[in-house]
């Protein structure tokens, strides 16, 4: 610091240059020019270390036979929900497969793991996915099963649960990609939060 001091004090009163003052102010530079050589190099290569982080999670939107069928439905406004859903278990691992993934980038970027530009890759599935009718009703169904399965434990448990928890419990598969669907409003709250709501149809599980 003190050499530090010195060459700013002569920076700033060039009257008081002396020889030695200048030499050491010529040493100085090699250091800068290299501290932020360095600082490019660390910086150009946590973009390569993100990208090869991201680029898995792309891939496997892209390339995974499941999640490429199913978001197709959710696309094209194909996809179905209803009694038939639940005995046709393929097709249900393979919606669970694709809401899986999504609420995991959701949730990497709830804790800043991925951040807002990175997400943007991302932006288009999953509010096309929060935004289908049948794909909320299918979540609204599995929102208020897990929270009526929660509700039927301990009673004691679940009151010291409700004093801890936020408004919305933490039980439900794919919460994250809830979470983001009501937070931005792609999931109408007043509606998916009712489990007496009539707009996703009747209830197709027990709650």
């Amino acid at each position: 610091m003190s050499v530090i001091r010195e060459i700013w004090g002569l920076i700033t009163t060039p009257s008081n240059w002396k020889l030695e003052h200048v030499l050491a102010f010529f040493q100085f530079i090699p250091v800068i020019l290299g501290g932020l050589f360095a600082l490019q190099n660390y910086l150009a290569s946590n973009r390569v270390k993100r990208a090869g982080f991201i680029k898995p999670l792309i891939d496997s939107l892209e390339s995974d036979p499941d999640m490429l069928e199913i978001f197709g439905k959710i696309d094209y406004g194909y996809f179905e929900y209803g009694n038939h859903f639940s005995e046709n278990p393929e097709d249900e691992n393979k919606t669970d497969k694709l809401l899986r993934h999504l609420s995991y980038i959701c949730y990497l970027k709830s804790i800043k793991v991925i951040k807002e530009n990175e997400f943007r890759v991302f932006a288009y599935t999953i509010e096309r996915t929060c935004l289908n009718p049948n794909l909320q009703a299918y979540l609204w169904n599995l929102y208020h099963f897990a929270n009526n399965s929660m509700k039927s434990r301990n009673s004691k448990m679940y009151k010291i649960r409700i004093m801890h928890r936020k408004s919305m419990h933490k039980d439900c598969s794919f919460q994250y990609l809830i979470e983001y669907g009501l937070k931005k409003g792609l999931i109408e709250k007043k509606y998916f939060l009712n489990p007496e709501s009539t707009r996703y149809g009747k209830k197709h599980l027990n709650f």
